[in-house]
């Protein structure tokens, strides 16, 4: 019995920093006469330990190589497309809060993306696959 425990413990401790605790991503589409603004908002441990890879997290003001991969991530797993053209967003904004309470990787990250116009009348179309590769491995598991 205490084999069993051992080897059972010694597994779960061994895939436990890949197990995130994955909160769905909240978007926002606004259409402005001038642009898309998609604000994005989203629990930050997945994130931070394979998309922006920071450690300490810093709350504005990233570094150019992780706002390049954090925009790429974002146009591969967040598409919009308008009449059937798919559009690529360039990230204006991104920050992290960390609530006092909140320890380690949590918080939450903000990420504002801005399209270019579409014509009038366009049919905006939009999938999500965010945590997609993660997702993935883990029914692989």
């Amino acid at each position: 019995m205490i084999t069993v425990a051992w080897l059972l413990g010694a597994a779960l401790s061994a895939s436990a920093h890949e197990i995130y605790p994955i909160k769905p991503v909240r978007a926002t589409l606004k259409l402005e006469p001038d642009r898309i603004v998609a604000d994005l908002q989203a629990d930050s441990i997945y994130w931070i330990e394979e998309v922006t890879q920071l450690r300490p997290m810093p709350v504005a003001n990233w570094p150019a190589k992780t706002r390049a991969d954090v925009e790429a991530y974002v146009n591969a797993h967040f598409q919009v497309s308008a009449d059937g053209r798919k559009l690529t967003g360039s990230l204006s904004q991104a920050r992290y809060r960390q609530l006092p309470w909140e320890v380690n990787e949590e918080g939450t990250i903000f990420l504002r993306l801005v399209y270019p116009a579409t014509a009038p009348a366009s049919t905006l179309t939009g999938t999500a696959e965010f945590y997609k590769e993660y997702r993935q491995e883990t029914l692989l598991e």
